[in-house]
């Protein structure tokens, strides 16, 4: 609600989930440390720094704005598709975290390790399971439909192009 005059503003309230942004920042704590998977976690890291301050509008700028003239990244240029874009690093640095807790756990004790899995798990699945959709009831729309069409004028041509304002 404080945010206003930001097209698609649905599409800007996408989040990945508290227990995926602490398993990037643990793959990229992971990443900058001795960990076998180093390369690819910063190759992840880059990335998403570059994906979040390349997309990121301050006052209505952006350096994403610029580069909408490049062949092919107009085409990525709605939010839900850079956040889709955004995923892959951040998947890459969630792996790369979870496997150095597994490791970190497991060499201590089995039992402590399938703690920790089984905690991971459940949060993922308590953020699916309280997401709440926005649903509109078939019948709301058949009603509007039936609105619409009862303003509609009775000698209507079939070609007729219709415009709806709201009121």
């Amino acid at each position: 609600r404080w945010v206003h005059d930001i097209p698609m503003r649905h599409e800007h309230q996408m989040f990945f989930g508290f227990a995926v942004c602490a398993l990037v920042v643990v793959g990229l704590y992971a990443s900058w440390r001795r960990h076998y998977l180093r390369e690819q976690g910063q190759v992840a890291t880059v990335a998403l720094l570059l994906l979040a301050v390349g997309t990121l509008s301050v006052g209505g700028h952006s350096l994403y704005l610029y580069l909408l003239h490049v062949p092919g990244l107009g085409a990525v240029r709605a939010v839900a598709r850079i956040v889709l874009v955004q995923l892959l690093p951040a998947a890459v640095l969630v792996g790369i975290g979870g496997e150095w807790l597994l490791q970190r756990f497991a060499s201590r004790s089995v039992a402590i390790a399938s703690v920790a899995a089984t905690l991971v798990i459940l949060l993922l699945g308590m953020e699916t399971m309280s997401y709440r959709s926005n649903k509109t009831p078939i019948a709301a729309w058949r009603g509007g439909q039936a609105v619409l069409k009862n303003m509609l004028p009775a000698d209507l041509r079939e070609d007729a192009i219709i415009l709806r304002t709201k009121r």
